[in-house]
């Protein structure tokens, strides 16, 4: 069967990507690439393709279990590019099995791709490769996961007028990390209770409910943000503000532009290339791609750079 989405990420012309999955009750196909349209002297990108070939006991299984599994791999091809992907649509599932001479087969009505190009980030699939390997192979793969959606759905929101709910799903992403953040120290550390842990960071252990929340917080700024208290503290009061409705949206707002909101993509953004355990010069590559968005923020925190994200130059 066939899912698309959109051109979020480009893979490069004449090439593709593939890979066979093997798991314990079941074996799939999926290849991945973009299709191009002629235009005038230029060929433009547009949807992002899918190809999946997989043995279900249907053909709604089929196509439940296509979505799924290619969900996943579009969103750590977001993460990679950085630039938002969209969940993946079915465009055509059809039966191939038996010799019969009719088989069944489902299509679905996409409404035509505007004319205009879309916004979109080159695909390095060589950083693809190695960022999928990695999330496999990774004890911490479910939590990781978890933080590459709420990173894609922050992408998402990079828009005019977008910055409350990018903080929010970057926080949402920052609260998945934590937890991995929290066993790494505790197994480098050699520490096996919060008591020890909280004690080793000087945080009174009188009443372990507070001391849990302050090693969140201390891994929160000191791990995830990197130090940077400011770009922290920002995020966080959005995030809650939002999330918990004690803030005027006003004063939501404030919190998330000024600069952190960059910032914030920044450190959570390298703090996955981390916790993934990519070697050094991939980190700094991945760390160095910047957002391909539509934001425009007034300190040019985003810069759309050739061979560095999307490809398009600052307006």
């Amino acid at each position: 069967m066939v899912v698309r989405t959109n051109p979020g990420v480009v893979i490069p012309r004449n090439t593709g990507w593939s890979m066979l999955f093997k798991e314990p009750d079941a074996e799939f196909q999926v290849s991945a690439f973009t299709r191009y349209e002629p235009t005038n002297d230029a060929e433009v990108p547009r949807a992002l393709h899918l190809v999946v070939d997989l043995a279900a006991a249907s053909l709604d299984d089929a196509v439940s279990e296509a979505l799924g599994n290619t969900g996943g791999l579009t969103t750590m091809m977001a993460f990679v590019g950085n630039s938002h992907v969209d969940s993946p649509e079915l465009h055509v599932a059809y039966d191939v099995t038996g010799d019969d001479a009719e088989h069944e087969y489902v299509q679905t009505y996409r409404p035509p791709v505007d004319e205009l190009p879309q916004l979109g980030a080159h695909l390095d699939l060589t950083l693809f490769e190695a960022v999928h390997d990695r999330l496999l192979a990774s004890k911490h793969s479910t939590r990781l996961g978890m933080a590459l959606v709420q990173y894609n759905e922050a992408l998402r929101s990079l828009r005019p007028a977008g910055d409350v709910t990018a903080a929010g799903h970057l926080f949402m992403a920052v609260e998945a990390l934590v937890d991995v953040v929290k066993k790494r120290e505790m197994q480098a550390t050699g520490f096996t209770s919060d008591e020890e842990l909280a004690a080793h960071y000087g945080i009174d252990t009188t009443e372990m409910y507070k001391a849990r929340n302050e090693i969140t917080g201390h891994l929160r700024r000191t791990v995830i943000f990197h130090g940077d208290d400011k770009t922290h503290r920002a995020l966080k009061k959005a995030s809650d503000g939002f999330e918990h409705g004690f803030l005027p949206i006003v004063e939501v707002r404030k919190s998330a532009e000024g600069g952190h909101l960059p910032a914030a993509f920044h450190h959570v953004r390298r703090t996955i290339c981390e916790l993934l355990d990519l070697p050094a010069d991939l980190v700094e590559h991945l760390a160095g791609i910047r957002a391909c968005s539509e934001l425009r923020s007034r300190d040019r925190s985003f810069p759309l750079q050739e061979g560095a994200g999307c490809g398009r130059p600052v307006a």
